[in-house]
């Protein structure tokens, strides 16, 4: 019999420009137990007893400073290529397509930096965190 897995759901923002190129974050690795590998993510979070929508512009406004931003729909779903870095579950990660204003970003301590791509750069960039599956349809 396999065992259960654990996971958490988390919501994240596919972000783009005027130019089509899409915001991600650099991970803060000094926020984790485990001193893992820094990645490139998308803005989000894990939803914590607030709706998905409301979650999603939670997590952007404190994590990019983004205050006006429009939720166009949902994009897709995964399940990460890695561990929530402190629990040791898994997670379900939901994806909505979205668009910003030309706003500052202002970073959280949860990352060190931002940089915007286009498309095809940043499947690469997402590969270690999402399935080829999910970083393909970008």
């Amino acid at each position: 019999m396999l065992a259960e897995k654990n996971f958490q759901v988390g919501v994240k923002a596919i972000i783009k420009n005027s130019r089509g190129e899409i915001l991600l974050l650099r991970a803060n690795s000094k926020n984790f137990q485990k001193r893992g590998r820094t990645y490139w993510d998308l803005p989000g979070g894990r939803i914590r007893g607030k709706g998905i929508e409301e979650t999603l512009k939670d997590e952007i406004l404190e994590e990019t400073g983004i205050k006006k931003i429009k939720i166009l729909g949902i994009f897709d779903a995964a399940i990460s290529n890695i561990k929530h870095p402190e629990k040791n579950v898994g997670w379900i990660l939901i994806a909505y397509r979205c668009i910003a204003g030309k706003e500052k970003i202002k970073l959280s301590n949860e990352h060190t930096e931002y940089e915007w791509f286009y498309p095809k750069e940043a499947r690469k960039m997402l590969e270690y965190k999402y399935p080829k599956t999910f970083t393909r349809k970008l």
